[in-house]
């Protein structure tokens, strides 16, 4: 692969699979939500390019795969540009990360998220319960103790 051809995810999945932390998956998960990635789109017509808004009247739905004991997952291809020169073109469609997280959220028989590598013959899993950590928003920070009220009951 050429050296100009950037794979920030992909390099991500390599490091996740050769050291699998905790701290290296939700690295992956966080990059993955704010990257672009390639996914197979189905009904849309054939040869129609740029961008597709859907409304509940022409929706669109994201490309699934049978994967780990027959789960069904969003099929997602990572550095789009990259997965394309080295094995080809094998979606039709680009989006967000974020975007597909939200579509796993939004539909309860889907079980996650499986990412292909534009690198290696590798992919990673992020199942329904890291999307909605992912998705989920953060606590507030706890509000701090006024200090007269330290030791105090």
């Amino acid at each position: 692969m050429p050296e100009n051809d950037p794979t920030p995810l992909s390099d991500l999945m390599e490091r996740l699979t050769d050291s699998p932390t905790d701290d290296a998956f939700a690295q992956f998960v966080a990059a993955f939500r704010q990257a672009s990635v390639g996914v197979i789109i189905g009904g849309i017509a054939d040869g129609r390019c740029g961008t597709i808004e859907t409304t509940d009247t022409d929706s669109i739905s994201l490309g699934e795969t049978l994967h780990a004991n027959g789960r069904p997952m969003i099929l997602t291809f990572a550095d789009p540009a990259a997965f394309i020169r080295r094995f080809g073109n094998r979606f039709n469609g680009e989006t967000s990360g974020e975007t597909v997280l939200a579509t796993v959220m939004a539909h309860g028989n889907s079980e996650g998220v499986l990412v292909n590598s534009a690198k290696a013959e590798i992919s990673v899993v992020i199942d329904r319960a890291a999307v909605c950590a992912a998705m989920s928003p953060s606590p507030p920070p706890p509000k701090p103790t006024p200090w007269w009220r330290f030791g105090r009951r």
